[in-house]
């Protein structure tokens, strides 16, 4: 038995799939409401089509946009109209919040 066959890996294009570990991929979401925003923002929840996402936004990779102005994590409110740019595959990321 080799390696493949003991992890249960497959192999796509040179691409490796291993059972149980999601590929990250990215996902934008338009006029997604917030309905959840810790008071530090490190922590905001929104729905992207029927789905709850439960995101943790980063003080260095995320961008926040607030009014089309560059604005701290810790001003995002519940109630927020946002476009959200994040990864998906576990993690959901943001790399950008812009909020009205």
């Amino acid at each position: 038995m080799n390696l493949k066959q003991a992890l249960g890996v497959m192999t796509i294009a040179g691409i490796f799939l291993v059972p149980g570990i999601a590929l990250a991929g990215k996902s934008k979401v338009t006029g997604a409401e917030l309905l959840f925003a810790s008071d530090d923002g490190r922590n905001i929840e929104f729905m992207d089509g029927d789905k709850k996402v439960k995101s943790k936004v980063s003080g260095s990779r995320t961008k926040v946009m607030i009014n089309g102005k560059e604005d701290d994590r810790d001003n995002l409110a519940k109630g927020m109209m946002c476009d959200i740019e994040y990864t998906t595959g576990g993690k959901n990321e943001p790399s950008m919040v812009d909020c009205k």
